[in-house]
């Protein structure tokens, strides 16, 4: 039976809001969290301090997002590295997901040598999360190469299904003309990872939490409000879909850049998924701080041991030679 999670995307809270982040959706009773790549990297050498701090909020890591210039020949090589360096820290922490996102929409639009080299990386790091016994799928995104509905069919065509699958973003398709119902039944059974984001919401806006920001009037969180649900209409429906496919992943809910603070975007978000979707954030027992790994011992410094030497004899001085040499004749 399918077992659909709710994870939350960190994203809103800024680089330098972590772990004031763990500490909200702790609060509001999220369970599982997804992240920016660039966490793993600033955490990737203190293992057991990250851990420490997602049990001390009862916290699970879901899935984190890696791409880059993934198109680009020139930095391809190091993009890899940078994503493999994700999918491990994924896999220490034991998370599920790595999302291919990121990779920035040439000005003229794809060529089919741009969703060649994309699928080719794809393939490969797909290769890599196997052996991790993660998945790496490939996020649609307004801007990104993958963004029509076009392109959907075009990266799905070349990637391996067993490696590769979707990560469908109901927003983004959306906002690109697409029908985010009729994309996730259509690949229903290459969906690894969805986003719900509000396509009313993807729009210049200031931070959330931005303090040279005027507090929103009751007007505007209405508005967001009204967005947020114009934006979910085909959200049951996937739901739906998700079920009948046995999916038993995260659902990642990923607000855009509102006036509202992150804590209160995230309110919002918990309110819509249990009383619309009527998937609580929590159904799972809450992993206590108790749960975090210990610290290693500390072993006390002992002096290497010296192996036992056998038993010293007393040396006596070599005998003279009582014999009387003859004179060394000189020539």
């Amino acid at each position: 039976m399918a077992d659909i999670k709710i994870a939350y995307h960190t994203s809103t809270w800024g680089r330098d809001g972590f772990p004031k982040c763990l500490e909200d959706l702790d609060a509001l009773g999220f369970r599982y969290i997804e992240m920016p790549g660039d966490v793993a990297a600033r955490y990737y050498d203190k293992l057991y301090e990250f851990k420490t701090l997602l049990a001390g909020h009862g916290l699970k890591l879901a899935a984190m997002r890696g791409g880059g210039e993934l198109i680009n020949p020139e930095t391809r090589d190091k993009e890899l590295a940078y994503n493999k360096m994700i999918c491990e820290f994924l896999r220490s922490n034991g998370g599920q997901t790595l999302v291919i996102s990121g990779v920035a929409r040439p000005p003229a639009g794809p060529v089919d040598d741009d969703f060649k080299r994309l699928a080719d990386f794809c393939n490969e790091i797909g290769r890599f999360c196997e052996y991790l016994r993660i998945k790496a799928c490939i996020h649609t995104a307004t801007g990104g190469v993958v963004q029509t509905r076009a392109d959907v069919d075009r990266i799905m065509e070349l990637t391996d299904p067993a490696l590769v699958p979707l990560c469908p973003d109901t927003g983004h398709l959306a906002k690109a003309g697409a029908d985010p119902v009729e994309v996730t039944r259509t690949y229903a059974d290459r969906v690894g990872h969805i986003y719900f984001t509000d396509a009313d919401m993807l729009t210049a806006a200031p931070p959330c939490g931005d303090s040279s920001v005027p507090p929103p009037s009751e007007a505007v969180r209405e508005g967001v409000q009204a967005g947020r649900e114009k934006a979910a209409e085909g959200h049951p429906a996937i739901i739906e879909i998700l079920r009948n496919a046995n999916y038993s992943r995260c659902v990642t809910l990923e607000p855009a850049q509102t006036h509202l603070t992150p804590r209160e975007s995230a309110a919002m978000g918990k309110q819509y998924v249990e009383s619309v979707l009527a998937i609580p954030v929590a159904p799972h027992p809450v992993p206590s701080a108790d749960e975090a790994p210990p610290p290693p011992a500390r072993q006390e410094e002992t002096p290497p041991r010296q192996p036992e030497q056998p038993p010293r004899k007393e040396q006596t001085p070599p005998q003279q030679d009582t014999e009387t040499r003859p004179p060394a004749q000189e020539r």
